[in-house]
Parts: structure tokens; C-alpha cells; sequence
């Protein structure tokens, strides 16, 4: 399901692998979304019931990919779950059941999954201690509940409070993939942008002019707030980023929302501005000018005197750098539609009077 999902030459696999998701959500509905009342006595039947758990976890987070790529409902909704979160990576790393058994003893329970989503769009004080593998299920959760909770879901200090106690590395796939769902998340409190998401039925083509033909967003807080979120990848190196080991479908899936409101972002402090910007605005658009001057002096053909002479470039320029990050990627053809969806979205943003400038650097 996943190859054809995101590996599909042809538009009838992906569509194929999207009507897969009924039957794989009723297979999971069948074995179960509660916990048994049953408590595992052994590591073999604590090993069965916790792989369990995590495979359907996955799939919920798995069709809540399908979501953000191709504009559509999820067939398991958030209330529909009632499981517990995954064990501690420690725990679910014994290698023998001596070993299990020592670890097992002194750790406390998984919170509930519906405990925890309550905790953060509530606000509570204390947030439940989860695992790595459960902060990023709990991300996708808030991103499915995203519209409906904006105005009471409190994200400030949660990438803090996913994993209390428990250590992160930083730079492991799961921390690293539910960094991009994090910012993601903070985007779509903001703006969505619909139909130009949807990959299925579009190519590159459509999808850029789809971006381009959007409503241009209000300058404002929400929008300061999504475009703060937009530009840690690049920020990170774009060349460096795209080959990460790390690095993957997700980042390129939410990347042209990273894109789109970089560059409304940009038009909306460069252009009929009604009052001065404000100090969080201009240290916004003097890292978003370093890090493209970083992009320019890595190209042999780059000028990074251009993004202080000519700013009508700027929007341009930060869409054709995460085109490259996600050139950079050549395992899924779904990386390489979103890749050439965001150079033509450039070459559409690209001012023809600037033409030839543009053709020097990204």
C-alpha cells in the first residue's frame, strides 16, 4: 500500500492503494481499537499485544498521510481510538525476556491515546509522559483534529511536553518526521490550502498554478506564526537536508505548505504595507535573506547579492530552494511531482522583468 502510495508510476495504483484503506480499516476494527482487559503475563503475550497496538497506531497515522496528501477524510477518526500509546523505546528494545521483565517492572503503564489528546487541547498543567513513537501518533491526531480545535489547542512548549522525561534524540527518523508534522500543524492553524494539495488526480503543472491561483493571505499574526514554522528545513542546510538519512516523504508532503506561506509570507512584508514591520517580522525575513544568500553562495552559478538588490525575487527564490531540497530525494515519485510542482511554482512567481536575474543562482 505504501509503494503504490508513494511509489506509483501510474495515477490507477495510487488510486488503488487509497480504496485499499477501507478494507485495512476494517480489519483493524475487527481485531480491535480498545484494550483487551486481559493483562499480559509473559513477554510473548506482551510482545503480541504491544506489536498489535503499534500496528494499528501506524495506520492510523498512515491514513492521516493519505489525508494531507490527497485532500481526504481518514476512515479512522481520532474518537474512534482507544487504545494506550506505545511502550518506552527501552521497553520495546529488550532483547530477551529477563531483560523485558526488569524493564517492565518498574515502568509505569502507556497513557491512554484519548488521555493525552485531552491533555494538550485542554491545556492541562501535567502532560501525561509518553514515548517518541506516541508523540508523533499524538501530532498526527491534533493535525486530524486541527480544524476543529484551533481556537482551544494550545501547541506553545509541545514539542517540549511530547516526551517529558524520556530522552530525544534529535536527530533519530521519528523526532525528525514529527518535527515536519510539528510545523505543520502550526501552519494549518493558519491557512490551508485545499485542492492544491490533493495529488491524485493533478500533475506538477496543476498543482503549481492550483498554489499560485490561491487567495493571497492577510498580513497579520496568524500568518507571522505559520510562516515561523515554514523555514527550519532549509535553515538546516538545503543540500545537506535533501540527503539525510532521516529525511522523508513526509517532509517533501508538507513541504509545498512550507512553500506557500514562505512566499505569502514574503509578498505580504514587501509589498503596499500599511504600517511599519514589526521586530518579529523583520527577523523573520532577515533569516529567511541569510539562509537563501547560504543557498546562493552553494550554487556555481548563485549571486547572494541578489536577495538584498532585487526583492521581488525573494518569494521565487524560497520556492525553488525546497524544490531542491526535494530534488535531492529520489526514492518516491510522489518527492519528485511535489519537487517539480515547486520549481514551475517558482518559474510562475519568477517576475518576467527579472527574468534574467532569475536564471542566476536557484
Amino acid at each position: 500500500m505504501a509503494m503504490a502510495t508513494w511509489g506509483g508510476e501510474h495515477r490507477s495504483l495510487v488510486r488503488h492503494a487509497i480504496a485499499t484503506q477501507s478494507v485495512l480499516a476494517m480489519l483493524v476494527r475487527q481485531h480491535g481499537l480498545s484494550e483487551s482487559p486481559v493483562v499480559p503475563m509473559t513477554w510473548q503475550e506482551w510482545a503480541r499485544a504491544e506489536s498489535a497496538r503499534r500496528t494499528k497506531l501506524i495506520i492510523f497515522c498512515f491514513f492521516d498521510l493519505h489525508t494531507i496528501t490527497f485532500n481526504l477524510p481518514s476512515p479512522l477518526m481520532v474518537a474512534d481510538i482507544k487504545l494506550r500509546l506505545p511502550c518506552s523505546e527501552m521497553e520495546w528494545k529488550a532483547p530477551d525476556s529477563d531483560s523485558w521483565f526488569a524493564v517492565n517492572e518498574w515502568s509505569n503503564h502507556p497513557p491512554f491515546f484519548n488521555d493525552c489528546i485531552t491533555a494538550l487541547i485542554q491545556d492541562m498543567d501535567s502532560m501525561p509522559a509518553c514515548s517518541s513513537v506516541g508523540g508523533h501518533v499524538l501530532i498526527h491526531a491534533l493535525l486530524q483534529r486541527i480544524i476543529s480545535i484551533q481556537h482551544s489547542m494550545q501547541l506553545q512548549g509541545m514539542e517540549n511536553q511530547m516526551v517529558p522525561g524520556i530522552p530525544l534524540d534529535k536527530h533519530g527518523p521519528i523526532a525528525f518526521n514529527s518535527t515536519a508534522l510539528f510545523h505543520l500543524a502550526y501552519i494549518r492553524l493558519a491557512v490551508h490550502i485545499g485542492p492544491a494539495h490533493s495529488l491524485l488526480e493533478q500533475n506538477h503543472i496543476q498543482i503549481a498554478k492550483r498554489l499560485h491561483e490561491q487567495s493571497t493571505l492577510q498580513r497579520g499574526s496568524l500568518l507571522l506564526t505559520a510562516a515561523r514554522h515554514a523555514p527550519y528545513a532549509q535553515q538546516m542546510g538545503v543540500h545537506f537536508v535533501g540527503r539525510a538519512p532521516s529525511w522523508s516523504v513526509m517532509h517533501a508532503v508538507c513541504s509545498l505548505e512550507y512553500a506557500y506561506v514562505l512566499n505569502q509570507f514574503i509578498q505580504a512584508t514587501h509589498t503596499n504595507l500599511e504600517y511599519p514591520l514589526e521586530a518579529d517580522e523583520q527577523n523573520l525575513l532577515m533569516t529567511i535573506k541569510e539562509t537563501l544568500r547560504e543557498v546562493e553562495s552553494s550554487s556555481p552559478r548563485g549571486n547572494p547579492n541578489i536577495i538584498d538588490r532585487a526583492p521581488q525575487l525573494l518569494g521565487a527564490k524560497v520556492v525553488r530552494a525546497w524544490a531542491m531540497i526535494l530534488e535531492g530525494m529520489r526514492t518516491w515519485n510522489a518527492v519528485d511531482l511535489i519537487s517539480r510542482a515547486l520549481f514551475v511554482y517558482a518559474d510562475l512567481l519568477e517576475p518576467k522583468t527579472f527574468g534574467d536575474q532569475a536564471g542566476d543562482g536557484t
